[in-house]
Parts: structure tokens; C-alpha cells; sequence
């Protein structure tokens, strides 16, 4: 039981900084995509493509982290509480 105990914090841990990680990852891209979208002067309708954003790791991290973010009352609260609550979901 003690076993399984530690395990289950081991891989929560692990979820967590997993989650981190991908985060920083899609924040780095999204910066950059910001950037070259600023340099293309991409408003004034020039021509060109934008990268494709890897967001699949970011989605299997947060899904793992569910539990993290339910006990911390981070998602629940903002679903749950009245419209005034719901601003800047």
C-alpha cells in the first residue's frame, strides 16, 4: 500500500512537470509565431503561412493533470460559479 502510495506521487509529480514543460514549449511558439507575424507586417495583408503550433503534447499533459486542477479548485469553481465568475475563462 506504502508502495502504491509513493508511486501515485511519483507519477502525479511527474504529470505536473510534464504539463510545465509543454506549457513553456507552446508559450516559446506562440511567442515566435507572434514575432514573425509582427515582421511579416502580416495586418497589412502580405502574403505568406504560418507555422503549424504543436499543441497535441500540451492537450495529452493537461488531460494527465485533470486531477491537479479539479483538487485545486483551478477548473471547477470557474464552471460551477455564476456568470460573474465566469469572465476571462
Amino acid at each position: 500500500m506504502i508502495l502504491n502510495l509513493c508511486k501515485l506521487t511519483i507519477d502525479r509529480t511527474t504529470n505536473i512537470e510534464t504539463l510545465q514543460a509543454t506549457a513553456t514549449m507552446l508559450r516559446e511558439q506562440l511567442t515566435e509565431l507572434n514575432k514573425q507575424v509582427i515582421s511579416s507586417n502580416f495586418m497589412s495583408g502580405s502574403q505568406g503561412f504560418l507555422p503549424e503550433i504543436e499543441i497535441e503534447s500540451f492537450r495529452q499533459a493537461a488531460i494527465s493533470s485533470m486531477w491537479f486542477m479539479v483538487e485545486n479548485d483551478l477548473i471547477t469553481s470557474r464552471l460551477i460559479a455564476g456568470p460573474e465568475r465566469r469572465e476571462g475563462f
